[in-house]
């Protein structure tokens, strides 16, 4: 970067190549932090094992909850709201 001060004319070739460099420093600095030195892996296999509890149980679970409630009749006021929600979608 001070080379590139340092100069009377701006050389766009070697600016670039600066850049190049200063966002492969920050990109393997990044992987190192996030990657190795947090475990990142393993914390989204965490994450995704607790929130989706691992194969599927949470959705299957909606699943059935929601099929209770669309085996109900539909009531005047959720008969308006599917017909308001189709006319927002021609318009």
């Amino acid at each position: 970067m001070y080379d590139l001060q340092n100069m009377q004319r701006f050389d766009l070739t070697r600016f670039e190549d600066v850049i190049g460099e200063i966002r492969t420093c920050v990109a393997e600095h990044l992987w190192q932090l996030a990657v190795e030195k947090a475990e990142m892996f393993t914390q989204i296999k965490l994450m995704k094992d607790f929130f989706l509890l691992g194969r599927g149980e949470l959705f299957l679970e909606f699943i059935k909850l929601a099929d209770i409630t669309l085996k109900k009749t539909p009531s005047s006021t959720s008969r308006r709201g599917k017909n308001l929600f189709i006319f927002t979608l021609r318009v």
